[in-house]
């Protein structure tokens, strides 16, 4: 994902990226430890998204209060 993409993004949205990706990062886990992931890098990358997606969440959050106030 880019961080573009995300920035586009609603926080709901933002929200139900979040869950898929850990879903999705659960199940590579699981895949490593079966020996059927055949691609390593894909579990950081995943992680990176789930950063990337905390990150503007965390921004739009922060942005609302100061809204707000």
């Amino acid at each position: 994902m880019k961080i573009r993409d995300i920035k586009q993004k609603t926080e709901k949205e933002l929200k139900d990226a979040h869950a898929q990706l850990t879903i999705k990062l659960r199940s590579l886990r699981f895949d490593l430890k079966l020996a059927k992931l055949q691609s390593t890098h894909v579990i950081r990358q995943t992680k990176q998204d789930i950063a990337r997606v905390l990150t503007v969440l965390q921004e739009k959050h922060g942005s609302s209060e100061t809204k707000t106030e």
